[in-house]
């Protein structure tokens, strides 16, 4: 390698190095407003026996953790899939989750679905903003 490829070699590497310590890279995948919205979609639950709400934490990133949540690549919830029932390859299982369905989920402005089919116990009307 000639003192010009050493030269460009050296420069690649002195701008990665300097410049990734100054670019904002993301902790999170999932856009704040979207995760605010789920979680108190989550806080109007008032049982959850099926645990079908038991990943969304406060402390996890709804984009890469969260059972049922779908993002597109900018971080914003896509797809919200909590259906009543769910199936295997030789099974139906009923599930349940009882309480009110929040208004806050108006807040998800990229949802393309929502799927909240056969929660028989979910109360509340749907959001007009919906």
């Amino acid at each position: 390698m000639g003192i010009w490829g050493r030269r460009k070699s050296f420069l690649f590497i002195f701008f990665y190095i300097n410049f990734s310590f100054f670019v904002p890279w993301p902790l999170e995948a999932c856009h704040p407003v979207d995760k605010a919205a789920l979680l108190d979609f989550k806080q109007k639950v008032t049982s959850d026996p099926s645990n079908l709400l038991q990943t969304w934490t406060l402390t996890t990133d709804c984009c890469k953790t969260w059972e049922g949540i779908a993002c597109d690549p900018n971080g914003r919830v896509v797809n919200v899939s909590r259906p009543g029932l769910a199936s295997g390859d030789d099974f139906i299982i009923d599930t349940s989750i009882s309480g009110t369905l929040s208004p806050s989920l108006a807040n998800l402005s990229f949802l393309e679905l929502l799927d909240l089919s056969n929660l028989k116990d979910l109360t509340g009307p749907i959001p007009p903003e919906f």
